[in-house]
């Protein structure tokens, strides 16, 4: 009975995920859910939390009067509950201002209304969580009041807000087509929501993450994070700190190696479990690098399953031999980091990826070779004793790539690995297969 329950359990939590989905709803008063009675329980946010379900946690950070114009009379920008959001580090965020800008004061400075609706987006997009952004047409105003009018909203703000979706590569949520004309749907005053339209703005906006895949229960997140080989040109900025790159155009979000080859597997294989998966990758990465920005670019994504692949470059300064690395502090840095994921999420599960190098190319020079393998075969070793301490999986990159190469009989090494240090498409992939051998084994996916 007791092996049973063990199971049952262990069933729970390879199906459930710990940490729920982030969703940030920003806006003005209709997002507050002003004049709505009970509005913890009838805004449109608790309403979207309803919808979404306990996998997601949606806050509301609706202020009433913000304007998106700087020069508007208050600005959301310049209020502390707009870093309250960044701080919040969501994963989703919508974006629903306007109605306010559309008072003659403020909407004397609408030229300035479109790059100041980019400047948050792009201020937003820069969040290490690298959030995706909805952008919610206003809603219909079915009686003037307060300065604010149908006619600026429709025929001056709604284009703008248009533009800067289409410019910015978002997606935009229609609030306005299903509350146009609707004045059942709002208080007395004509501009806010009562309940029932606060519940149609809701279910507009559920429909819209809907269209994206991002309602119903989130899949695992799995990060991987490295040195050149995992980064492989991913976001189209090989090199490049992570908040610098391109995080909206999916054809380049994996790059182009092994993480490509993993995601494509999973994804087309169980596409009905959502998984979500970051590359992390900055080519010219050593240990040193993975510790400053592991706080940035690993804690606040929570993954489920994280891969570390890192050494090779730690090995790469000439002056550096097997007497003189230091591999007690290589160690205690990885030990380290190991530590800080488990202590973000208790369930992720870990693959240590062992690195590698092969006596081809410039490794085939001045002794590169001689002097870096017994460095990382030591970095090798270290990997399998943190792995057997923390519970682990090892990815044995190094075996697969050498045995891929002793079994070519063409004797051309470099089919697998053209310089000794990076695979080729033929070397990712067959680290892709050792990846989902190794996950499935362990039961991680």
């Amino acid at each position: 009975m007791r092996r049973i329950i063990l199971m049952m359990v262990a069933a729970v939590t390879v199906l459930t995920s710990s940490i729920p989905v982030k969703v940030a709803c920003i806006g003005d008063s209709i997002t507050y859910g002003a004049c709505i009675e009970d509005r913890e329980n009838d805004s449109y946010p608790s309403v979207l939390q309803g919808l979404l379900g306990n996998d997601y946690e949606v806050r509301n950070f609706g202020f009433s009067a913000r304007t998106m114009l700087d020069k508007g009379d208050y600005p959301y920008m310049n209020e502390k509950m707009y870093q309250e959001v960044k701080e919040y580090l969501p994963d989703i965020i919508t974006i629903m201002l306007g109605t306010n800008d559309s008072k003659p004061h403020n909407w004397a400075h609408k030229d300035d209304f479109y790059n100041d609706y980019v400047r948050m987006v792009r201020e937003l997009q820069s969040l290490v969580t690298h959030p995706r952004i909805y952008v919610c047409l206003p809603p219909a105003v079915v009686k003037d009041n307060f300065g604010i009018t149908e006619n600026v909203v429709l025929n001056e703000v709604t284009p703008l807000v248009r533009k800067v979706a289409a410019d910015r590569w978002l997606d935009i949520i229609d609030t306005r087509t299903p509350t146009e004309g609707r004045a059942d749907l709002y208080t007395k005053d004509g501009v806010h929501p009562a309940p029932a339209g606060a519940s149609v703005i809701a279910h507009a906006i559920y429909d819209g993450l809907s269209l994206r895949g991002d309602t119903g229960k989130p899949g695992k997140r799995v990060l991987f994070i490295g040195d050149s080989i995992t980064d492989d040109d991913w976001g189209k900025k090989d090199g490049w700190e992570v908040h610098k790159r391109q995080h909206y155009d999916m054809n380049h979000i994996y790059g182009h190696g092994y993480v490509l080859d993993i995601a494509q597997y999973y994804m087309t294989k169980y596409p009905e479990r959502k998984y979500q998966f970051y590359n992390r990758g900055i080519s010219g990465n050593q240990m040193r690098n993975l510790v400053e920005r592991w706080d940035n670019d690993v804690t606040p994504m929570h993954p489920d399953v994280l891969t570390v692949f890192i050494g090779i470059n730690d090995s790469h300064a000439a002056d550096i031999t097997i007497d003189s690395f230091d591999f007690e502090g290589w160690e205690k840095s990885y030990r380290s980091l190991i530590g800080k994921a488990k202590a973000a999420n208790p369930d992720v599960r870990i693959l240590m990826a062992k690195p590698f190098i092969q006596n081809i190319g410039a490794q085939n020079i001045n002794g590169h070779y001689q002097r870096r393998i017994p460095i990382v075969q030591r970095m090798g070793e270290i990997i399998d004793k943190i792995a057997a301490d923390c519970g682990c999986v090892v990815l044995d990159f190094d075996r697969i790539i050498g045995d891929a190469i002793a079994a070519d009989k063409s004797g051309d090494a470099k089919y697998w690995c053209w310089d000794g240090i990076h695979p080729t498409m033929a070397g990712h992939k067959i680290m892709a297969d050792h990846w989902v051998r190794k996950a499935k084994k362990a039961k991680i996916m």
